[in-house]
């Protein structure tokens, strides 16, 4: 993948395949993901959605439902860069089921012609893409889903009308690729083929992380480091809940103390929790909507506990991460997760709902000493099997060329039909 000085006009490998990313295409774990895919001779574009602005030094032709500021060449607006009229289009949107955008997706895929489509999670962005399929007719790109790890599969399968689109997805699709067995499991069960299971296996969502790179906070054990508590999921949503853990501060601050804390992706329904904290907890809290991933892969490198409870989930991005970057990580015990970790090996943990388990968590990791250190030296080489992005990424490049070795239309072969056309 390079970047072209007309990024829309012309691709930068002419004749070779064509991949378009679908969904939350500006998120940390998707740009990872397309990121492996650099150095490769294939034609990338994605299509965002309307949960995110592209960020500035985004370097794949991008379309986006949103308006962009600054307007970069990579980036093309949908429909206006007006945010205003933006606004009244995306309620319009709304009240149509997104018809606004398929349209405009439609419209891509028509003029674009991918071979490949890959979607970024089942709801929303395989679900829109599914409507938009089915007016394609037989002339269509391949399709992969991607599922996430958490309430993807694992809550909306239990509810009825999501559970009959995941099986008209998991039949429509071509390809699937999950974080977790249970996932693979799950969509199977749920009336996908298993040979439309990737040949990749379970991969995490990043497509892994760089092991080396993070591997260098390994110099200062935790027993060393600042007293330094990082909370990489500090929001309330279906998946993880953030108001326990700020119970379990105020429970045990008075033997925390001193210690800083830093919060990230904190959303509207945590941040008044956090201002109604006792002043010396404030004192020593930093509370931020988004943190870059650069900065958020630092902090794994300098906190002495990374805490990241939840509800539900895969094998979290954040606990491969807290173990690479020699952090002492704490989760909780989920199916997903127990498998691949124990306590104390590993991490210490907690439910998500039990204030005292994380507060008494918090705690042990805190103030562990030399355990800590022998934690995180096995922690190292764990997170080198289950993790580490040299493993996935020959994978990951030799899937998409299988997937477009198989391409239903060559490029050439539609070009062909075009001349013809033309002559007659």
């Amino acid at each position: 993948m390079v970047s072209s000085r007309h990024p829309f006009g012309s691709d930068p490998y002419p004749g070779a395949g064509r991949i378009l990313f679908v969904g939350d295409v500006h998120g940390s774990h998707a740009r990872s993901w397309m990121n492996v895919l650099r150095g490769s001779e294939i034609n990338v574009r994605c299509f965002g959605s309307v949960n995110g602005v592209i960020p500035a030094d985004f370097d794949l032709p991008t379309y986006s439902p949103l308006p962009q500021y600054p307007l970069s060449p990579n980036i093309r607006p949908l429909f206006t860069n007006h945010w205003l009229i933006s606004a009244l289009l995306r309620e319009i949107d709304g009240l149509y089921n997104g018809r606004l955008t398929e349209w405009a997706l439609h419209r891509v895929l028509r003029k674009w012609r991918p071979n490949v489509v890959h979607s970024f999670g089942i709801f929303p962005a395989s679900e829109s893409y599914l409507r938009v399929q089915s007016r394609l007719g037989a002339d269509k790109p391949l399709w992969v889903v991607q599922a996430r790890g958490g309430p993807d599969i694992e809550v909306n399968r239990h509810l009825d009308d999501r559970r009959q689109t995941l099986h008209a997805i998991f039949q429509a699709c071509d390809s699937f690729i999950a974080d977790t067995d249970q996932n693979l499991d799950a969509a199977v069960g749920l009336g996908l083929p298993v040979g439309k299971c990737s040949s990749i296996g379970r991969v995490p969502g990043t497509g892994g992380i760089d092991i080396d790179a993070l591997a260098v906070g390994h110099t200062v054990p935790p027993s060393q480091r600042e007293r330094l508590l990082f909370v990489p999921k500090a929001y309330e949503h279906l998946q993880s809940k953030v108001l326990p853990v700020l119970e379990a501060l105020k429970i045990v601050w008075p033997r925390l103390a001193p210690c800083r804390v830093v919060c990230t992706a904190v959303n509207p329904d945590a941040l008044p929790w956090f201002h109604s904290l006792p002043a010396e907890m404030q004192a020593s809290i930093e509370v931020h909507p988004r943190l870059p991933r650069e900065r958020i892969l630092e902090l794994m490198t300098q906190a002495r506990v990374v805490l990241a409870p939840s509800v539900m989930d895969g094998i979290p991005n954040t606990l491969l991460e807290a173990m690479a970057g020699g952090a002492i990580p704490i989760v909780s015990p989920l199916p997903t997760i127990t498998p691949h970790v124990s306590e104390p090996e590993n991490v210490f943990f907690a439910r998500n709902l039990y204030v005292h388990e994380i507060g008494d968590a918090i705690l042990k990791a805190m103030d562990g000493g030399e355990q800590l250190d022998q934690m995180a030296q096995r922690n190292l080489s764990l997170v080198r099997n289950l993790g580490d992005r040299r493993q996935f990424e020959q994978p990951i490049r030799t899937y998409y060329a299988e997937l477009l070795a198989q391409m239903r239309r060559p490029i050439e072969t539609h070009t062909q039909a075009l001349h013809k056309q033309g002559a007659m």
